[in-house]
């Protein structure tokens, strides 16, 4: 409902696709195809970026007509040579649409493009360049701008003026902002500004008495940063991409070895390349490269599995139990026995090791959780035995030539329930708290974290 209000009440001028009368006291903006048998003295052709112009997305209908009217034009018929000459008729249109912009100009031309860090100008700039100057783009004088000339970007500087504590000119700048708040720029209305409106709510995730949910890698992820694990779980996080459908493919296969005794690495690669369509979009070298790095390390994981000592005694085997009124449930990748029946817990991990250190791994709370669903007998369908010896992380990825495995030692099973309890009470506040630890580099909600640049409000609080 607020946001339908919102949309109501946003002021939009009305547009109008019918031709209008050429007026010789303004200036005109148009498109290619609507130029055709025009001219101006003074042209401006904008956004020769590499992947706008040229523009060589293949471009068709539902139902994909198009490629019929290529196949009569062309007499192919297989999909491949159909696209492949689709691209080729591409291509020629769109230089005849920059021949077409280039020669409206009766005077004076200005070809424009920009260099930042994803874009770049296209090959028609540099043809164009080189074509006037005679030299090479490569060595082309950049002008800096300052701002990009968006009525955002005009705001951004406006308000970062008003907020140095250096700048004489403050109530000026204050009242450019409030006219164009009030010419209906929203961004310019200080009630529209991160920081500005109070809390929404102040009440508890989880209201007392009812149950909180909780699973072992979540109270790592909660330990190591709150309000990542909170805005994560909130919504904060990207849908599967394909590192962690690959990551999901792995652990798939690996559990073969338990399901299928006697399956070989050779078996296992072929059904990887088998479903790789499913796991992967990608097309030509580097779907190839991706699919190799991934055949590496289901080849790490089968050369550890023929190495490990202890007994395979099932996987993906499911737990729960209880912790005050914390519901803790999961699932372990591999459950082992030693020889001395302690129970082992490994916990496959498709990326590198990133660093993780010995202590780091004794202080994991997703193999202590683990650990303390084997000495609570929390699992549902397995019974090893409530003798933990310890967890593992297992790591597929990285550099190395074979699987790295990081141990966490046999952890106080008291001591892992009360620690438990204490954080899933936590979980369940109003409150959570950033921290800075060694993953903010790559951290995805850092532009809301408020211990980073990017996330920092910019309302001075005092």
């Amino acid at each position: 409902r607020l946001f339908i209000e919102e949309i109501l009440g946003e002021t939009i001028l009305s547009d109008s696709i019918t031709a209008q009368g050429d007026r010789g006291d303004v200036v005109t903006i148009t498109t290619v195809h609507s130029a055709k048998g025009q001219q101006w003295q003074h042209v401006a052709v904008m956004g020769l970026q590499e992947g706008t112009w040229p523009n060589l997305r293949q471009r068709g209908s539902l139902l994909g007509s198009e490629r019929l009217v290529e196949s009569l034009r062309t007499g192919l018929r297989v999909r491949e040579e159909l696209e492949s000459s689709a691209a080729s008729a591409l291509i020629d249109d769109e230089r005849r649409l920059l021949h077409v912009a280039l020669t409206r100009a009766q005077s004076h031309l200005i070809a424009l493009a920009y260099t930042e860090e994803d874009s770049e100008p296209s090959h028609y700039f540099e043809e164009i360049y080189e074509f006037v100057h005679g030299t090479s783009a490569e060595g082309a004088e950049l002008t800096q701008i300052p701002r990009t000339l968006t009525p955002q970007a005009l705001v951004a500087t406006l308000r970062r003026l008003l907020m140095d504590p250096d700048y004489s000119n403050g109530k000026f700048v204050a009242s450019l902002l409030a006219s164009l708040a009030h010419g209906g720029i929203e961004a310019a209305n200080p009630r529209n500004w991160w920081g500005y409106a109070d809390l929404s709510s102040t009440a508890p995730v989880v209201a007392a008495g009812e149950e909180i949910s909780i699973s072992p890698s979540n109270l790592q992820s909660f330990n190591e940063c709150g309000l990542k694990w909170f805005l994560e779980r909130n919504g904060g996080r990207d849908g599967d991409a394909t590192a962690a459908l690959i990551g999901s493919a792995i652990h798939a296969l690996a559990s073969l070895v338990h399901k299928e005794p006697g399956i070989t690495i050779a078996e296992m690669e072929s059904r990887l390349a088998a479903n790789w369509k499913m796991i992967d979009q990608t097309k030509g070298w580097v779907k190839d490269y991706e699919l190799r790095q991934a055949a590496k390390k289901l080849k790490k994981f089968f050369e550890w599995h023929a190495a490990n000592a202890r007994t395979l005694v099932g996987v993906e085997e499911k737990f729960e139990l209880m912790i005050g009124r914390a519901k803790l449930t999961g699932s372990a990748d591999r459950l082992e026995i030693d020889s001395d029946g302690q129970v082992y817990i490994v916990d496959l991990k498709s990326g590198g090791t990133s660093g993780e250190s010995e202590k780091s791994v004794q202080d994991n709370l997703q193999l202590a959780g683990y650990q303390l669903a084997v000495a609570r007998d929390g699992f549902i369908d397995n019974k090893p035995g409530t003798n933990s010896g310890g967890a593992q992380l297992l790591f597929l990825g990285g550099t190395e030539k074979s699987a790295a495995a990081r141990t966490q030692l046999a952890v106080g099973a008291d001591q892992t329930e009360a620690q438990i309890g204490t954080l899933a009470e936590a979980m369940a506040a109003s409150v959570f708290v950033a921290t800075i630890n060694s993953r903010c580099r790559t951290c995805g909600v850092k532009n809301v974290c408020p211990l980073q640049s990017q996330g920092r409000s910019v309302i001075d609080e005092a």
